[in-house]
């Protein structure tokens, strides 16, 4: 598995926003560039975290969701245990 914290860094910032679209905006990246890092993850874990069926109406599906948690729970649990 490659390196993919930066990735999941932002997959947990942007889950919290509705589309692609708007999740781009408040991470700071275009859209374009949030699409790839999101196909990066999907491609290395061989999951789907956008659904992109309905155009211009992209939504984040359930694992997506999932992996972000775990992804949170262990960045805070790493912290707790570096203090």
């Amino acid at each position: 598995m490659q390196q993919l914290y930066y990735e999941l860094s932002v997959l947990a910032k942007a889950i919290h926003f509705k589309n692609l679209s708007a999740a781009a905006i408040h991470v700071g990246l275009s859209q374009p560039q949030l699409s790839r890092i999101i196909a990066r993850i999907e491609d290395e874990f061989k999951v789907i975290l956008l659904d992109r069926s309905a155009k211009r109406k992209s939504s984040w599906t359930p694992i997506a969701f999932e992996m972000s948690g775990i992804f949170d729970r262990s960045i805070r649990r790493l912290g707790t245990e570096l203090q």
